[in-house]
C-alpha cells in the first residue's frame, strides 16, 4: 500500500537468508528428527490464519482451551495431519478417519470460501520477520495454489497521543474501552483514521476526538434541519444555477477521490476528500444560498446528505446508520453501494467553482485590509491574459505534463528541469525567483485538477462566474454589510479606479478597489 512498505520488504529479503530456522530453547516444534532441536517459532508459525477459517467450527467462542465440547463435534485426538491435509491442502480422502465426511467437507469449505488472506493489517516492526516469513511459508505450502497466497499486507508505525509516545507511567495511556467511553466507539475511530497512515507513528490527538464527537452531533442535527425543510417546502425544485450545478461537479470528484484514498488505505486522505472538504462544500452552499437570498435546491442538498453518510460509513458506521435510517433508507449504511458520480467530472466546471470560492476568500482578505473608511462600493477587476514570462512557463510546463500519470513530475526532478530551462534565457532568468514560484504554484494545481491548469487562456468565463454569485459577494466581502458591486474586465473601456490596483489583477486572481 506504499512504496515504503514495499521497499522494507525488499530489504527484508535481501538478508532473510541468515535467519536461524531453529533453535536449542523456547517456544516451538520440536525437529521431528532430532528433538533437541526446536523450529524457530517465527518461521514456522506464519500460516495460522488458515486456522482461523476453520476455528468457529472447530473450537467455537470462549473455548480457547478447548475444555468445551467443539461445535462440530471433532476431538483434537481426531486431528492429525492427514485431516489438516484434506482441509488445506486439496488431498484426497484416502485415509482412515473416524469424522464424518460432511464435517470434513464442512470445514473445507470454510476454507476455500475464506482463503486467501485479503489483508493482514500490521506494525511495521514485523516486516522484516513475521510478514516476510508468512509470504515465504505460503508461497512453500501452496506452491500450487498461488491463488491461495496473502493478497495484501499493509503497515503502520506506533500509536502516540498528543504527539507523545504511549505510557502507563506518565499516565499518556488511552485503552480502547475508555477512549469508547470517554468520546463514543465512532469519535475514536474518526481520530484514529486521522492519526496517519505512513510508516511514520500514528498520532491520536484527544482533541480531534472531542470535536468529532460535536460534529458527528451537529452532523445529525443537520439532517434533521434539511428533512424539516423539506417537508415545509424550503427547498426549491426546478433549474439548479451555474454555481450549483458546479457544486455538484466538485462532490463527483470528492467521491472519486475519497474511493481512491479508502482503496489504498489511505484513511486521513480520504477523511479530508470524504469528510473535511465535503462538508465544506455543504458550509460553501448554506451560506452562499442565504445570502444569495434563495433556497438551497432539493436536489442538491439531499445528493449531499446521502453522499456524506455512506462516504463517512466505513470510519463512523454508527452515526451512518442512524442518519441512513433518517433519509428513509431500507437496510443499513455499511452494505449500501459506494456513492458513484452523477455525471463525469468536468475539469472546467471545478476550476470555476474553485476559483469562486477562492476569489470571496482572497477578496475578503483584502477588503480586511483596506484603510478605505466605511466603503459602499466594491470595484472588482479581472485579467483574462497573463504576462509574457507567465505564458512561456505555462507552455513549458506542458511538456513537462504526464499523460500516463496525470500528473507532474515529482519536486525534486521538476526544480531542476525548470531551472534548467530558465537559466538558458537571459530574460527570464532575470526573473527567477517570480518564475519559480509561479511554476511550483501551477504545477501543483495541475497535480490537483488536470492538465487543464496549463492553458494560457482560462476555460471559463470570469465574470460570468462572479456574476451570477454578485449578491453573495456583496454580502461576504465586509461582515455584517452588504456593499455595491461592480465587476469589470480590464479589456473593457473607461473603467473606474486607481490604476495601482488594475494592474496587479491576473487571470483567476482578481483585484478590489474600495469606495
Amino acid at each position: 500500500y506504499s512504496q515504503d512498505i514495499l521497499d522494507k520488504f525488499n530489504q527484508t529479503l535481501g538478508w532473510l537468508k541468515e535467519w536461524a530456522c531453529s533453535r536449542l530453547f523456547g517456544l516451538g516444534t520440536q525437529l521431528p528428527w532430532d528433538d533437541k532441536w526446536v523450529i524457530e517459532s517465527l518461521s514456522d508459525s506464519t500460516i495460522y490464519m488458515a486456522y482461523y477459517t476453520i476455528a468457529a467450527l472447530l473450537q467455537g467462542p470462549d473455548n480457547l482451551c478447548g475444555d468445551n465440547p467443539s461445535p462440530c463435534g471433532v476431538t483434537a485426538e481426531q486431528l492429525n495431519d492427514e485431516v489438516f491435509d484434506y482441509i488445506f491442502m486439496g488431498r484426497n480422502l484416502d485415509f482412515a478417519t473416524d469424522i464424518p465426511t460432511a464435517v470434513l467437507d464442512q470445514l473445507k469449505g470454510e476454507f476455500e470460501y475464506w482463503y486467501p488472506m485479503d489483508l493482514r493489517v500490521s506494525g511495521k516492526d514485523l516486516i522484516g520477520n513475521h510478514l516476510t516469513m508468512s509470504l515465504y511459508n505460503h508461497a512453500a505450502i501452496w506452491d500450487q495454489r498461488p491463488d491461495l497466497w496473502p493478497r495484501g499486507f499493509y503497515t503502520n508505525g506506533f500509536v502516540n497521543i498528543n504527539n507523545q509516545k504511549m505510557s502507563k507511567s506518565t499516565g499518556n495511556f488511552l485503552m480502547l474501552e475508555e477512549a469508547k467511553n470517554l468520546y463514543s466507539a465512532d469519535a475514536t475511530r474518526f481520530a484514529l483514521a486521522d492519526a496517519g497512515d505512513t510508516l511514520l507513528d500514528a498520532n491520536f490527538e484527544r482533541e480531534v476526538a472531542d470535536k468529532a464527537c460535536n460534529n458527528l452531533f451537529n452532523d445529525i442535527q443537520f439532517v434533521e434541519e434539511m428533512l424539516e425543510a423539506k417537508a415545509a417546502g424550503k427547498l426549491r425544485t426546478g433549474d439548479k444555477l451555474l454555481t450549483e450545478q458546479n457544486l455538484e461537479n466538485e462532490m463527483n470528484k470528492l467521491i472519486l477521490d475519497t474511493e481512491g484514498h479508502f482503496t489504498g488505505m489511505m484513511w486521513r486522505d480520504g477523511l479530508k476528500t470524504g469528510y473535511n472538504l465535503f462538508h465544506g462544500l455543504k458550509a460553501f452552499y448554506v451560506d452562499w444560498a442565504e445570502k444569495m437570498d434563495t433556497l438551497m435546491h432539493e436536489d442538491v442538498i439531499m445528493r449531499w446528505l446521502e453522499c456524506s453518510i455512506l462516504m463517512i460509513a466505513p470510519i463512523c458506521p454508527h452515526y451512518a446508520e442512524v442518519a441512513w435510517g433518517m433519509l428513509g433508507n431500507e437496510g443499513s449504511a455499511v452494505k449500501a453501494a459506494w456513492p458513484t458520480p452523477s455525471e463525469t467530472v468536468d475539469a472546467k466546471a471545478s476550476r470555476a467553482f474553485n476559483f469562486l470560492t477562492k476569489t470571496v476568500k482572497n477578496l475578503r482578505a483584502l477588503a480586511s485590509k483596506d484603510k478605505t473608511k466605511n466603503p459602499t462600493k466594491a470595484h472588482i477587476y479581472i485579467a483574462n491574459g497573463y504576462s509574457p514570462w507567465k505564458i512561456q512557463t505555462l507552455e513549458f510546463l506542458q511538456t513537462l505534463w504526464d499523460d500516463a500519470t496525470g500528473k507532474m513530475p515529482e519536486k525534486k526532478a521538476f526544480l531542476p528541469l525548470v531551472t534548467t530551462w530558465l537559466n538558458a534565457d537571459p530574460e527570464l532568468k532575470k526573473l527567477k525567483k517570480n518564475i519559480m514560484q509561479f511554476a511550483a504554484f501551477m504545477a501543483a494545481e495541475a497535480d490537483e485538477i488536470g492538465k487543464d491548469a496549463l492553458e494560457v487562456e482560462l476555460p471559463y468565463d470570469q465574470k460570468a462566474v462572479l456574476q451570477e454569485s454578485q449578491i453573495y459577494i456583496a454580502k461576504a466581502l465586509i461582515t455584517n454589510k452588504t456593499m455595491e458591486v461592480l465587476i469589470y474586465n480590464l479589456d473593457e473601456a473607461d473603467i473606474p479606479g486607481p490604476a495601482t490596483k488594475k494592474d496587479k489583477a491576473e487571470p483567476s486572481k482578481p483585484t478590489l478597489f474600495l469606495e
